[in-house]
């Protein structure tokens, strides 16, 4: 990963901590379930909680050997993750009701769509 990627991946998993998502699956848009438990195709039962995602920040941060696959393996994985995310998060806010717009949820639906947009960009060159 280039520093930018690094810091984009720790930035994401911060937010996801802070908003409570990794403790509290009820509070995740279906689309962000569905990402943390690998859509139903996952070898794993169920997603990193909090104490998990610090974990993995400080593998992350440490640069242990075991902290990642090798770069082109996980590139393709989370273009297609984040691609995925973004298009079901599109789809999702399309389907909002007018009256609805402004909800917590509505937002948080924004923002995260507005970030797997800019790391899907940083990912492909700009070019999602």
């Amino acid at each position: 990963m280039t520093d930018q990627e690094h810091a984009t991946v720790l930035a994401a998993l911060r937010f996801y901590q802070h908003q409570g998502l990794a403790d509290d699956p009820g509070l995740r848009p279906d689309v962000i379930h569905d990402i943390a438990t690998g859509g139903g195709n996952a070898s794993f039962a169920a997603s990193l909680d909090g104490r998990g995602i610090d974990t993995l920040c400080e593998r992350l941060n440490t640069g242990g050997e075991d902290a990642a696959a090798p770069a082109p393996q996980i590139s393709a994985a989370i273009r297609q993750a984040l691609g995925l995310a973004a298009s079901r998060a599109e789809r999702e806010l399309g389907r909002w009701p007018a009256s609805e717009v402004d909800s917590p949820e509505h937002r948080a639906l924004r923002t995260a769509l507005g970030c797997y947009q800019a790391a899907l960009d940083q990912l492909s060159g700009g070019v999602s």
